[in-house]
């Protein structure tokens, strides 16, 4: 893709090229800004116009159903993108003047599809601007799911699920955590630093928005660059959610003992299973993809972890030298990552039927973590999923079908609902009786 330094035009050309090719709109974000010498300032904007239309394309999908006659489906995807694009900057930037926000979008349509399509995109945005730019004069009719759907730019079937599975009120509060600016939140190395002589590096340096968090290693900071937080290059930090954190401890891996990651990649249970064990004992990480190991392999050494061995595997594939070798056994599979959307935005597009063809995985993942847990030993199922039929659904049925497994605790299985400081996550942790 051409690369130009005019991040509206870039935001337009990215948005379509991640829906045509179904990419993921962070990584083409970044191979796109490698290339690009556009200024500070107009990266930040493309990345706020990229990420923002993601989000709200449900909203802004209805919105324009409301502003034009033509069908739907006969309008330019083109077109589409370039008018979601406008009314993202005519709705939440306060410091673009409207007149320009129409002008340069009509001046780029006339350049990307002519003047008759330049043309009636003007009258949108006029249309637009007349009628009033707040959300809620659209959705004033709308009742039920179907309001929830448009207000958080989300498919009815998700809204649906959730208020099925965790009731309306709690469904909204998920509905509103996606909006969520996430804050940054590290995993202290204290392998090489402790928690409290770190929290004074990290004041010294002026960073005082520093909060503890319930777990002993987390911290939580403002979002920014890691080059600007001290001892990043020294490894006496990696990010981390919390939620993934404490995910760990309720593992609770000792030193010396053999832990098995099924689905390791980009490595961070491993990396707190190394740290509670004090770099004693063996992490043996497995990932599908072996391009996908290399940066756990790197992360590790910067860290000055010694212990973990990665080897590409398949989860589902059962070997038989593991079977019975794992004191702690970590099967975090693939899923909808349902409970991460303030992160990655991608995600509101999902299909039903994507999800559904996750189920065998994950049960299959499970099975072949049991197997390679030792009798006495524990075996972890999580996701970053909200979704009871790729979490409760999958532990209950482990559970019925495996009777020498029991669960470690009664506040297991666990569902961590999502907000500003964590991703939403499921927990669900057993032991291997004797």
């Amino acid at each position: 893709m051409k690369v130009t330094n005019n991040p509206r035009a870039s935001a337009v050309s990215l948005l379509l090229r991640c829906e045509k090719q179904n990419s993921y709109a962070n990584l083409a974000l970044d191979a796109y800004l490698n290339k690009s010498d556009m200024s500070e300032a107009d990266k930040r904007l493309l990345t706020a116009l990229v990420y923002g239309v993601i989000e709200r394309k449900i909203s802004f999908e209805h919105i324009l159903s409301h502003l034009t006659t033509r069908p739907m489906e006969k309008i330019d995807n083109r077109v589409k993108i370039i008018l979601y694009t406008a009314f993202y900057q005519l709705m939440y930037f306060d410091r673009v003047p409207p007149h320009a926000v129409l002008n340069e979008a009509v001046a780029y349509t006339k350049q990307l599809c002519g003047q008759s399509t330049a043309t009636y995109v003007n009258a949108i945005l006029r249309t637009f601007l007349r009628r009033g730019i707040d959300l809620c004069l659209y959705t004033n009719t709308l009742q039920g799911d179907a309001y929830l759907s448009v207000t958080y730019s989300v498919p009815r079937w998700l809204v649906q699920l959730w208020c099925n599975a965790y009731g309306l009120k709690k469904a909204e509060g998920i509905l509103r955590s996606t909006f969520s600016k996430p804050r940054l939140t590290l995993c202290v190395n204290t392998l090489k630093i402790s928690v409290e002589a770190f929290l004074i590096m990290l004041r010294d340096a002026g960073m005082h928005e520093v909060e503890r968090t319930v777990s002993p290693t987390a911290l939580l900071l403002p979002s920014l660059p890691l080059h600007q937080i001290p001892g990043f290059e020294e490894g006496l930090f990696y990010i981390q959610d919390l939620s993934c954190q404490v995910a760990v401890e309720a593992l609770d891996p000792k030193p010396g003992d053999t832990v098995l990651d099924l689905c390791s990649a980009p490595g961070g249970k491993a990396f707190k299973a190394a740290l509670m064990m004090k770099n004693q004992g063996e992490i043996h990480a497995f990932d599908l993809h072996e391009n996908r190991l290399q940066p756990v392999r790197n992360t590790a050494e910067t860290l000055g972890i010694s212990i973990i061995r990665t080897q590409q595997a398949d989860g589902k594939t059962i070997r038989d030298d593991l079977i019975e070798t794992g004191d702690c056994v970590i099967c975090d599979v693939p899923c909808s990552g349902l409970g991460v959307m303030a992160k990655k935005p991608d995600i509101r597009n999902k299909k039903q039927d994507e999800i559904s063809s996750l189920l065998a995985t994950q049960a299959a993942i499970l099975e072949t973590g049991a197997l390679y847990t030792k009798k006495g030993g524990k075996l972890m199922y999580s996701t970053c999923t909200l979704n009871p039929e790729e979490n409760e659904n999958i532990t209950d049925a482990f559970l019925q079908n495996h009777t020498d497994f029991v669960r470690i605790r009664d506040i297991y299985p666990h569902t961590i609902f999502p907000d500003a400081s964590h991703d939403g996550f499921f927990i669900d942790v057993f032991t291997k009786r004797n």
